[in-house]
Order: C-alpha cells, then sequence, then structure tokens
C-alpha cells in the first residue's frame, strides 16, 4: 500500500507540474522577431536622402537646411517626435511643391514680359517701357525666391523623399492607447483599459483575443509588448533597473493569490516612460507571441521562483487555459482616425430651456 501511495502522489505532482508550469516558465525557444520603429526608420531615411543631396548638391540649400531642422529638432529627441517630425518633412515638401508650380508659372511669364519691354524700347515708348520693367523686377523677386527652395531638385527626387512620410501623415491611435514609435498603439491599461478599475482576470488567449477584437484591436504582439514594458532604448523604463523593487508593481501576483490584481492606474511608479500603466506587474498579460506550435505567451508577471521579474519575464500556456491572474492588454495598428460624433440634432417641437435674466437688480 504504501509502495503505491508514493507512486500515486508523484504521478499527482508530476500531473500538477504540467499544469502549472507553463505559466512560470520562460520561454526560451520563442523566435523573436526584431523591433522596428517606423520613426527611426524615417529618421534614418530622411538622414541619408540629406546626406546624398548635400553631395550631390541636388538640392537648393535652404531645402537641405529644412530637412536638417527637422533632424535635429523632434528628429533628435528621445523617443523621436514621430507626429512632429512627419509634419515638419511633409512642410518641407509642400513648400518645395509649392515654389516649383510658382518657377512654372512665374519664368513663361517673364519671357513674355521681357518681350514686351523690348517692343517698348524699340518704339521708344518710355512710359510703358518704364511700367514694364517693375513688373520684370517683381517677377525676377519672386523667381529668385521660389529658386531658393526649389532649384535643383528633380521632380522624381521629390517624389521620392515624400514616399518616406506620406504614408504616416494624419494616423493616431484611438483615445486610451498610447502611440508608440509612430508604429504601433497600446492601451493605458490592462483590458477593459479603464483607470481606477480592476484588470479583467481568469482569461484564457481566446477570451483575451475575443475582447481585444471586439473592441476594434487585437492582441500585442510579443515584440511590441516588449518594447512598451521597456521603454525607449534611449530612456529605459526603470523596471529594468537594479534598484527597482519588483513588488512595488505587484509583480508576484501568483505567489500571493490573496492580494489579487490593484485598480488600474493606482500605483504611479507602475507606468511606462510613455504613459503605459501596469504593464509590469499586476495580471499576466496575453500576447499574440507564439511558443512551438501549441502555445501563445503571457508577459508581465513573475513566476514562483522569480523575485526579480523584468520586461523580458514570460510564460506560455494553451489557449483555451485560463487562470485566477491572466488577463490582456490590446494594441492596435495607427490610423486616421474618424471625426467625433455630431451632437443629436434637438427635434423643433422639443421643449426649450427657459434662459434666466441675469441682469442685475435695479
Amino acid at each position: 500500500m504504501k509502495l503505491l501511495s508514493h507512486f500515486s502522489l508523484s504521478i499527482l505532482l508530476s500531473a500538477l507540474t504540467l499544469v502549472f508550469l507553463p505559466f512560470f516558465s520562460e520561454c526560451a525557444e520563442i523566435e523573436r522577431q526584431e523591433y522596428r520603429s517606423a520613426a527611426d526608420l524615417l529618421r534614418d531615411e530622411a538622414a541619408e536622402f540629406l546626406s546624398e543631396i548635400e553631395v550631390s548638391k541636388a538640392a537648393a540649400p535652404m531645402f537641405r537646411e529644412k530637412i536638417r531642422a527637422a533632424l535635429e529638432g523632434p528628429g533628435s529627441v528621445c523617443p523621436v517626435d514621430f507626429d512632429a517630425l512627419v509634419t515638419s518633412l511633409d512642410a518641407t515638401a509642400s513648400e518645395v511643391s509649392a515654389a516649383m508650380t510658382e518657377l512654372k508659372k512665374l519664368r513663361p511669364e517673364r519671357d513674355r514680359i521681357a518681350l514686351l519691354l523690348a517692343e517698348a524700347e524699340n518704339k521708344s515708348q518710355t512710359a510703358s517701357a518704364e511700367r514694364l520693367k517693375l513688373r520684370l523686377e517683381s517677377i525676377d523677386e519672386k523667381i529668385s525666391a521660389a529658386d531658393a527652395m526649389a532649384a535643383e531638385i528633380l521632380p522624381e527626387s521629390l517624389a521620392t523623399f515624400i514616399s518616406m512620410f506620406d504614408r504616416h501623415k494624419g494616423i493616431s491611435c484611438p483615445e486610451g492607447m498610447i502611440f508608440i514609435d509612430g508604429t504601433f498603439c497600446a492601451d493605458i491599461h490592462e483590458t477593459p483599459n479603464k483607470s481606477g478599475e480592476k484588470p479583467a482576470v481568469g482569461l484564457s488567449w481566446a477570451d483575451a483575443a475575443r475582447i481585444c477584437k471586439e473592441a476594434g484591436k487585437r492582441l500585442c504582439e510579443g515584440e511590441e509588448w516588449s518594447r512598451a514594458c521597456s521603454g525607449p532604448a534611449c530612456a529605459p523604463n526603470k523596471i529594468n533597473m537594479p534598484a527597482f523593487s519588483a513588488m512595488a508593481c505587484n509583480a508576484a501576483l501568483n505567489m500571493t493569490p490573496a492580494v489579487g490584481v490593484y485598480p488600474s492606474g493606482s500605483r504611479p511608479e507602475c507606468v511606462s516612460p510613455e504613459g503605459v500603466a501596469d504593464i509590469f506587474g499586476n495580471a499576466w498579460e496575453w500576447t499574440n507571441e507564439d511558443y512551438k506550435e501549441r502555445y501563445k505567451t503571457l508577459r508581465g508577471g513573475s513566476g514562483n521562483t522569480d523575485t526579480t521579474p523584468t520586461c523580458e519575464n514570460n510564460g506560455w500556456g494553451l489557449p483555451g487555459t485560463a487562470r485566477s491572474y491572466s488577463g490582456a492588454r490590446c494594441c492596435a495598428d495607427p490610423a486616421v482616425q474618424p471625426p467625433p460624433s455630431p451632437a443629436p440634432e434637438q427635434p423643433a417641437d422639443a421643449p426649450q430651456t427657459e434662459t434666466k435674466n441675469t441682469q442685475p437688480l435695479e
């Protein structure tokens, strides 16, 4: 009987290990995708374009100077001010395009006025000649100003420049999300993304994916989640620093299940440099990252033997499996956002609100 009891106990422990281990293991076999920031790519492409036209002198000095100003302004801050960089480069392209259009009109007009002036001088029409000279001087000034912006640059070169940022114009994130690197949007809070409300837990990967889809979003990819948690390389999140206390962010949730999750945003020390709250600690968050062939990964918590978790901590589980501490966070692709809905119009026969007389009494 003792042998049977020991054997049965061994089987039971093995079964429990298989059930719980996936949520506490590090996913060494996950194939990482390289994270590519749209902001960094745009800055690097613009810098390369500037270098080429400076070497070849294939653009006016003013055009080159405006690109340099964009790179030394919004392109140089940490992290790159993506919206401002796109806006600055777009404004530069618009100025060049307008100058090129202006030159197409001014140069034929200058030739026409020059012919009229020559005729007037030949016929000794002094008054007419003086008026035409003044017009010619005015046109020459306008041509000089347009040339300062658009000289030398070829239409195909300008088209290459515009193609770098044109697809990014006007894009942003829905309300309640952080726009990261011009690349993706991440919910500020864990699902259901409401400040002061406890995050949803007990979710399977399938539950989390459905919730995000119903909200018009999606689960974060692994590299997106890691970037949102870690912060920009130039200003990393403090949770990756040795002096940081993981317990400050309720990171060991599965070690103390009685504590449960805290309300979203209730711990200001657990906010990333860009404003993403509780991405580290509180609930584990399902991602769309695969582990081997059958599993999906969770991020943002700690295992039962891990006392110093970081943004690289992860666990894994079957898509249909849920635990008391498994939650979610949604991501989305940036897009041009629809305008706000107009306020509903009152029907003509709606009761009118009486306006009170606010004049002082005599």
